[in-house]
């Protein structure tokens, strides 16, 4: 309820908007995506956007404490595998606890200049969120996809251990970070949609 109650609190002051903005960003998009700095990159973006909420009520304090919820997507592909589940939207219950399910599929919205098409969702704490034209919710892809293999514990193990495989030419970290956005990170956006 706390992490609701302070994602709610920074769409209505215009920051949830704003970390929007930033990782849709052109020139962002030079440091964040498409080169060695991808991982840095994403991990001080996730800092700053927790600590953002952590600062939200002020001298009160009411979020201070407050961490990120850890979704672990690999979890989520085994549970599928296990017959637990059957898609990103049944697996990963993340995705319900924000925004809940699509109300309605081919719609599209505006974010940050960026143009969206999927399924619209507008549960808590999404009901303040608008895009550029005012119109509420965000819009994801079809949650009823199967969450791909690239997001398999066994991929990120394949990946860890091609970066030190042979010593005599060992993946570099440019080349291991292109790896994880391609994988696991593009797999995640690309079945969710958004942002």
């Amino acid at each position: 309820e706390l992490f609701l109650q302070a994602i709610e609190l920074s769409i209505d002051r215009g920051y949830y908007q704003r970390f929007i903005a930033m990782h849709a960003d052109a020139t962002t998009a030079v440091y964040s995506h498409e080169s060695c700095a991808f991982a840095l990159f994403h991990r001080t973006f996730v800092l700053a956007f927790e600590n953002m909420l952590r600062s939200l009520d002020g001298e009160n304090g009411k979020f201070a404490c407050l961490t990120l919820p850890y979704w672990n997507i690999m979890e989520h592909h085994l549970e599928q595998r296990n017959g637990k589940c059957d898609s990103l939207g049944g697996c990963a219950r993340v995705m319900g606890d924000l925004g809940g399910s699509p109300y309605s599929y081919g719609d599209e919205r505006l974010y940050a200049g960026v143009e969206m098409e999927g399924g619209l969702c507008k549960d808590r704490p999404l009901t303040r969120l608008k895009d550029d034209l005012g119109r509420v919710g965000i819009v994801r892809e079809d949650g009823t996809v199967e969450i791909p293999d690239t997001c398999s514990y066994e991929t990120l193990i394949q990946l860890i251990a091609s970066s030190s495989a042979n010593e005599d030419t060992p993946v570099s970290y440019a080349e291991f970070t292109h790896l994880m956005q391609k994988g696991i990170h593009d797999a995640v956006h690309d079945n969710i949609g958004g942002m």
